[in-house]
């Protein structure tokens, strides 16, 4: 992942949405480390999720399939989802 200046979320509404409206990427902060649930319901593309803990070092990058679900091997403090 490119170092960037993105800000994390912590807004449910951003949570629910995620990538289904017009962002290219969205970086996801969670108040401790847990197991996240990402889906690609009505997505017509794949995205790249990167797990990340909370030094925001990556700990696994994967590419989700469009109408695919996917749960995090780790417990991660932030998510990152961008369109592929």
């Amino acid at each position: 992942m490119k170092k960037t200046n993105l800000k994390p979320t912590k807004n449910p509404l951003h949570k629910l949405i995620g990538l289904l409206g017009s962002k290219q990427k969205i970086l996801f902060e969670f108040n401790k480390p847990k197991k996240v649930s990402v889906h690609t319901w009505f997505m017509r593309q794949p995205i790249k999720i990167h797990e990340l803990d909370e030094n925001k070092k990556v700990l696994k990058k994967l590419i989700l399939k469009p109408f695919k679900t996917y749960t995090t091997e780790h417990k991660v403090k932030y998510l990152y989802e961008e369109k592929v």
